[in-house]
């Protein structure tokens, strides 16, 4: 079946002074699909990400998302069109529960002024149980769904990851960029992250992802993208860079090479 791109970045570079962070990267990510970047420490991955995202305005280069030329937006236009992007670093509301923390993605909906939040409307009163409702439908797909209740920092840490992808999915976006999810994860919550790429997949969202974790990367992608020190080294399906010697020489090694063989 024949994809559409919906998001691609074309001859991309971003220089910080003397520094080329990236270095004229192109890549595409097709609707429906996980599009994983790899690449050691420093080969500019997540600051690609902050150009996609408009973090970063490139130096040269262009963003396209859905169609259109996007190239210099601000984050908050990303994520108003359809871009959600997690963190490698987790960014939670300590002190709200489990659930509050998704229903504050949805602040920016709602028709209800401050003023009309606190008083016994009908009108808010049901707007609040519609986001209710739906949040509690994202925690269900993430597994988080029975420590609705729970405060955000009583979970686990592979917990709080999956919280914060489904703080995400509240925005509604067309586009997920997940920044190392998998980082300090242990295998049994790799897989079950694994598992929900998956999930994730199937329910018609397309996914970049940046990974470091390996058999994670080869059991979830569609296509994967190598950079090195800001270069496009290689791009290919799980198997093509599996068996790639450049990347078995520059990331892999060849202890990875005989496993995925």
């Amino acid at each position: 079946m024949q994809r559409r791109p919906i998001l691609g970045v074309e001859d991309v570079s971003k220089r910080f002074g003397g520094l080329l962070a990236v270095d004229q990267v192109s890549l595409q990510l097709e609707a429906g699909t996980v599009h994983t970047i790899i690449g050691p420490n420093g080969a500019g991955k997540t600051t690609l990400f902050n150009v996609i995202a408009g973090v970063f305005h490139p130096t040269s280069g262009k963003v396209r998302f859905d169609g259109s030329d996007v190239t210099g937006w601000r984050p908050h236009e990303a994520a108003r069109r359809g871009v959600g992007r997690t963190f490698q670093n987790l960014r939670m509301f300590k002190k709200l529960s489990v659930l509050d923390n998704v229903l504050v993605a949805w602040t920016k909906d709602s028709r209800t002024s401050v003023l009309g939040s606190l008083l016994p409307l009908p009108g808010p009163k049901r707007e609040q149980r519609s986001f209710a409702e739906e949040a509690v439908r994202i925690l269900n797909i993430v597994g988080l769904g029975h420590l609705k209740d729970a405060v955000s920092t009583s979970l686990a840490h592979g917990q709080q990851r999956l919280l914060e992808i489904a703080r995400v999915l509240a925005l509604q976006p067309k586009v997920l960029l997940l920044d190392e999810p998998g980082a300090g994860l242990n295998h049994a919550e790799k897989v079950e992250l694994a598992s929900l790429v998956g999930k994730l997949r199937e329910r018609g969202y397309s996914i970049l992802l940046i990974e470091h974790n390996m058999l994670l990367v080869m059991a979830v992608s569609d296509w994967i993208t190598v950079l090195d020190h800001g270069r496009l080294l290689a791009s290919g399906t799980p198997a093509d860079i599996a068996r790639n010697p450049e990347v078995i020489r520059a990331y892999l090694g060849s202890e990875f090479s005989d496993v995925a063989a």
